[in-house]
């Protein structure tokens, strides 16, 4: 796709509009070609059913290749995504940038690495890792999820900031398996997650694990966030987090924990 693509858009003041299937495709092939959209607003302008795109791209594929821009889902609905890959799986499989209002139904993204390797695979329906500089707000997903590591309903892996998010997910890993988030280094404040956890390893009803970022000065905190739902793990299995090693404040969780043999 070259630069061509934001000429074949609709805008709506300074926001490029995407209408259909084939415009989040074709934003997925953009960004994934280097153009990180840095500066750059897109919002949808309607409801998008993707249940034509047989496997959908994520919109960028790693760190050095993340989304840098502004995504607006005005609050519309992005449903049917489904996904099969193998690293940064989600709609957006590394986000450096906003992503916001936006809601997901009936979505399907796995990861198939079957845990052959020993880096996460960050595995979740709207991104899979949420770098230190990337904001997620005000989204929600419905979803089923399943992966080995970085596992959640909404995001695999978050080093920077979710506020205001939920998720209602069914959500299978191994290690770091999240209701919202399989793994947080970053900020989580004011997100509910309504989910059905299973895995092994660090397994929670919001957050599968959370500690300090690999990035300098970032801490892992959740404030005024809630859980419920099924959580069924082995080791470090919580109502809220599996495993803990940050702040956590103003939080409440219920609904049922198996197998538990640490509870926060």
């Amino acid at each position: 796709m070259d630069k061509n693509f934001l000429d074949t858009l609709s805008k709506d003041g300074d926001a490029y509009l995407i209408r259909s299937a084939e415009d989040l495709c074709n934003l997925s092939e953009y960004v994934n070609a280097g153009n990180d959209c840095k500066d750059l607003i897109f919002k949808l302008a309607n409801d998008i059913d993707l249940s034509s795109v047989e496997n959908f791209t994520p919109i960028g594929t790693q760190e050095i290749n993340p989304f840098a821009g502004t995504f607006d889902g005005d609050g519309k609905i992005i449903s049917n995504l489904k996904i099969v890959g193998e690293f940064f799986v989600g709609l957006f499989g590394c986000n450096s940038g906003t992503i916001k209002n936006v809601n997901l139904i009936d979505a399907e993204v796995k990861s198939n690495s079957a845990g052959n390797v020993d880096e996460d695979e960050n595995v979740g329906s709207l991104v899979g890792f949420n770098h230190f500089s990337g904001t997620v707000e005000n989204c929600t997903a419905n979803s089923n999820v399943e992966g080995f590591m970085s596992v959640g309903g909404l995001i695999g892996e978050n080093s920077g900031t979710v506020e205001n998010c939920a998720a209602k997910s069914n959500v299978k890993g191994i290690i770091s398996t999240g209701g919202l988030v399989g793994c947080n280094t970053g900020s989580i404040k004011n997100c509910t997650a309504s989910s059905s956890v299973s895995g092994a390893n660090s397994v929670g009803g919001l957050a599968g694990y959370t500690a300090s970022s690999r990035y300098k000065n970032h801490y892992s905190t959740i404030e005024k966030c809630t859980s419920e739902g099924l959580v069924i793990g082995e080791n470090g299995v919580g109502g809220l987090v599996g495993s803990n090693s940050g702040e956590i404040e103003n939080c409440t969780s219920s609904g049922t924990v198996s197998k538990r043999d640490e509870i926060i």
